[in-house]
């Protein structure tokens, strides 16, 4: 779409500037804007966090309430009266209010999207406080409400309030000074009308506001928000007042970081110039912004690039650096204009040097003195203290005479250190050894840098040193790092070389840290309420080192599984560890899930084939079900001859397992399920079942490998007896086999973190039935847990984090 920007109403005193074409398309109504999403993750955050302390330190909480009141009831009564009249009369004019001032800015729309998100959060409100009035949860009606004199409770939450917050949230008053001023006082009014009143704790009334905001802001991003962009008009015109007139404007693609781009024309004095304007507006603030505070916590301080949120610091910041770089006479790109574009964004406009990025040239026809000539750039830019940070085939450009130019100091820094600057020298390196090659980039590097400085970037050659462009090239070429540093030394054999660790931690420490949370917070929350005293001093402790020995003893059987089913001469110790590390990763999914992966990446990372290493798993998984099909059978058959013959499986099991083929029969009947799961299963069948064959003509690996689940089976249902006969029960062993078999068909089909709490439930239950009193079946099963899950649980991390370091496993 072309206008012209002299379709506005020009200053009558003022010549009207020429008419600049602008060429693009109409610009979004509502956009969603990052930050919008970040404000909801806080306020959802924050509501967590208030309701687990207020849980946590319900005396606390009670008493700043009581201090807040006292210091309230100070105050004079006419004050009192002033604030429950403005918070009375608030309620009822802001949606008024509000609804008037958007019909006035020609927002109908916004309008009814802050009415129904009003009524979306007082709805909400209502169900929350509903639900809490009719099941009491204990730690949450504690939290947010208090008995008063009649006996009664005060409300959880307030419907009303939480409304307003809403309404406010998704009307974005921003801008409008009163009208904020305004509407913080009547919320601040409301709020402690109802604390005085003790119609509301002060939890509950801060729950309140944090609910609607939630309501808001969760509105505001799904439906959008009103876009305040200046269009290419405006643009023009800004660069107008700048001293910077363009006769044609054309927008073009956005960039890597979503800012828009447009390529300019200006005829000024006869000649005619090309111009490349970037854009940026308050509609982006915040994007890339999670990557950004994990990348900072991530890495070291020198190594995480500089970032700011707003839009002002960020044009400010790259109109500095570039404007340093300038100064320093290397081949950059110059800029010519900086100008804000009415209150919400900012225009910078560069010369065009008619460059191609480095990265659409034909490698073939980039020469040796080309390259020579970007490190000489490069150099010119170190030599003044200014670092890049962000070398990329697409930042490097290249004019049709072969000179370079260097584009984009977005992320660059002046009065840069040491540590930036080998990190530009470093991923320069990689820039061009992933064009023309490791040997000819390097030696183009070595003409311009000293062997000291080419030594220095060695230790900087790893991923988490370079940009996100080109992590994203290094992850499609895994050995060119290795093929640089190869060049490197080979060009610098005689300067020494410092290790330098750029990583505060690894992702596999997180991971690792949140799983021992996650043990020991369910740990902690089963034996909460068990007399530890008692249990230990009860339990016999032959029988408890006999159950742990057979707890071992099952992981020796699960190793012997994957090697008798593996063609591929595996080592025995790893392998072990692998399946103590099964234990671990099943605090995050599933048993069979974890099990499946777990060892699939052990054999694939111990040389074995992926698609032999998938195929084996698969078998082995086969086994366990026959296994466990045959051991039912026996046992049950057993049982039923035995004198407990009346054994039946717990309520629990039998609905675990009903729903379980109701669901898959349900599923099944559904076509896209069906073919979806046909398509999944089908390409694993195909590669298990000739690995199946293979094993059934070779009568040594299905010894071993079905001995072995049997073995971990065997193990598993006398590791239960030994915890039964160590606090005295008595129950035959095939009834106890059946109990063991429930209790592991509902650890296979509850997706909790190791079966926590079905399994127990499952067990204690089956173990009543099979004719153990309720407390010895209760012992009994929490000393089979803790010997069966919990105390493999930190030999599985340790196992994990040995495994991680030799590249056996995840990490």
């Amino acid at each position: 779409m072309a206008v012209l920007a002299n379709e506005t109403v020009p200053d009558p005193g003022s010549t009207p500037p020429p008419a600049t074409v602008v060429d693009e398309p109409p610009l979004p109504g509502n956009v969603r804007r990052p930050r919008d999403l970040l404000r909801l993750a806080l306020a959802i955050a924050l509501a967590t966090a208030l309701l687990v302390f207020a849980a946590l330190a319900v005396t606390t909480a009670s008493g700043l309430e009581q201090d807040l009141i006292g210091a309230a009831t100070g105050l004079p009564g006419v004050v009192l009266t002033v604030i429950q009249f403005l918070g009375t009369l608030g309620l009822l004019l802001i949606p008024l209010a509000v609804s008037v001032d958007l019909l006035v800015r020609r927002r109908p729309g916004q309008m009814l999207t802050a009415l129904a998100a009003a009524a979306v959060a007082a709805f909400t409100a209502l169900l929350l406080r509903i639900w809490i009035e009719r099941f009491e949860p204990g730690q949450v009606l504690e939290a947010l409400t208090k008995v008063l004199p009649n006996g009664q409770r005060s409300q959880p939450l307030a419907a009303t309030l939480a409304a307003v917050v809403a309404l406010l949230a998704v009307a974005q008053l921003a801008g409008r000074s009163r009208a904020q001023v305004l509407s913080g006082i009547v919320v601040v009014s409301v709020a402690t009308t109802f604390v005085l009143s003790s119609s509301l704790t002060l939890v509950a009334v801060v729950e309140s506001v944090l609910l609607g905001w939630t309501v808001g802001l969760a509105t505001r991003y799904i439906r959008g928000t009103p876009s305040e962009r200046p269009d290419g008009l405006a643009i023009s015109a800004a660069l107008a007042g700048s001293g910077l007139r363009l006769d044609h404007l054309t927008r073009i693609a956005d960039d890597s970081r979503g800012r828009r781009r447009y390529d300019g024309i200006s005829h000024a004095e006869g000649h005619a110039r090309q111009y490349r304007i970037h854009v940026l507006d308050r509609d982006q603030e915040g994007a890339g912004l999670l990557a950004y505070v994990w990348r900072q916590i991530r890495v070291i301080r020198p190594a995480a690039r500089p970032a700011y949120l707003s839009f002002r610091r960020t044009f400010e910041h790259e109109a500095l650096v570039t404007y340093a770089a300038q100064s320093t006479h290397a081949p950059v790109r110059s800029l010519t204009a900086v100008t804000e574009v009415g209150t919400y964004a900012a225009a910078l406009a560069y010369a065009d040097p008619h460059a191609t990025p480095l990265a659409d040239v034909d490698p073939a026809s980039i020469t040796d003195e080309q390259l020579i000539d970007i490190w000489r750039a490069v150099a010119t830019l170190h030599d003044a203290r200014i670092a890049h940070r962000g070398l990329t085939a697409r930042r490097l450009h290249l004019h049709a005479n072969g000179s370079p130019v260097i584009v984009d100091f977005r992320d660059g820094e002046i009065a840069a250190s040491e540590f930036s600057l080998t990190i530009d020298v470093a991923e320069l390196l990689t820039t061009t050894a992933a064009i023309v090659g490791p040997e000819r980039g390097v030696a183009a590097a070595a003409h311009v840098l000293t062997d000291k400085q080419l030594a220095a970037a060695l230790p900087l050659l790893q991923p988490l040193s370079m940009s996100t462009q080109t992590r994203r090239l290094l992850r499609n070429n895994k050995g060119l790092l290795k093929d640089v540093r190869a060049a490197v030394v080979a060009l610098t054999p005689e300067e020494p070389v410092e290790q330098q660790n750029i990583q505060r931690f690894r992702p596999r420490t997180v991971i690792s840290a949140v799983g021992l949370s996650f043990a020991t917070y369910f740990f902690v929350s089963q034996i909460g309420s068990v007399d530890i005293g008692k249990l230990v001093s009860s339990a016999s402790w032959t029988w408890a080192l006999t159950a742990f020995a057979l707890s071992m003893l099952t992981y020796v059987g699960a190793s012997l599984s994957i090697i008798g089913f593996t063609p591929d001469k595996i080592r025995v110790f790893p392998t072990l560890l692998a399946q103590f590390a099964t234990t671990y990763y099943g605090l995050f999914a599933p048993g069979v899930v974890s099990g499946v992966a777990v060892n699939t990446t052990f054999l694939q990372r111990s040389g074995v084939y992926a698609g032999v290493a998938v195929a084996s798993v698969g078998v082995s998984q086969i086994s366990a079900v026959v296994a466990s099909v045959s051991m039912l059978l026996i046992f049950g058959a057993l049982a039923g001859t035995g004198p407990q013959a009346s054994f039946t499986p717990s309520e629990g099991v039998v609905l675990a397992v009903g729903g379980l083929v109701v669901a898959l029969v349900v599923a099944i009947s559904i076509p896209p399920v069906r073919r979806y799961a046909l398509n999944r299963v089908r390409p694993v069948f195909a590669r298990v079942i000739p690995r199946l064959l293979d094993v059934l003509q070779n009568p040594r690996a299905l010894i071993t490998g079905f001995g072995g689940n049997l073995l971990m089976n065997l193990a598993y249902i006398f590791a239960l007896v030994a915890c039964v006969k160590a606090f005295g029960g008595e129950a035959s062993i095939p009834a106890l086999a059946l109990v063991f078999l429930a209790g592991s068909a509902v650890a296979s089909a509850v997706p909790t973190p190791g079966g926590v709490g079905a399994v127990e439930l499952a067990l204690t239950t089956s173990l009543t039935a099979a004719g153990v009193d309720a407390a010895t079946a209760l012992s009994s099963v929490l000393l089979y847990r803790v010997c069966t899950f919990w105390i493999p649980v930190p030999i599985g991390w340790l196992s994990s984090q040995w495994l991680s370091r030799r590249g056996l496993l995840f990490g």
